[in-house]
């Protein structure tokens, strides 16, 4: 939902600080979950030329995740097929929703 939902949503859900860059063609954002049961302490999110290239989070006990982005395609058309799921023969699916 971070990276699809409008700025009014974000904004209910965090605390938003613009990050110091090098050049004007980086940008980085700072978000902190205002709810105390949040999965991360802290996520940054940097761009360039506004295309995500980085995200950094931090959770409750210091660890930090980085995600790197590489060859990244904006607005492709994804077809049905690369979200449909056969499971291999002799697993279990235990489906667990409500």
């Amino acid at each position: 939902f971070l990276l699809s939902d409008d700025n009014e949503n974000i904004l209910k859900k965090f605390a938003v600080t613009k990050l110091k860059t090098d050049g004007a063609e980086i940008k980085g954002f700072l978000l902190q979950p205002k709810q105390k049961d949040s999965l991360f302490t802290s996520l940054q999110l940097i761009f360039k030329q506004n295309v995500l290239q980085k995200i950094i989070m931090t959770d409750g006990l210091g660890q930090i995740t980085t995600i790197q982005f590489t060859k990244v395609k904006a607005n492709t058309e994804l077809t049905a097929q690369l979200f449909s799921f056969n499971p291999p023969q002799g697993v279990e699916i235990i489906d667990n929703r409500f």
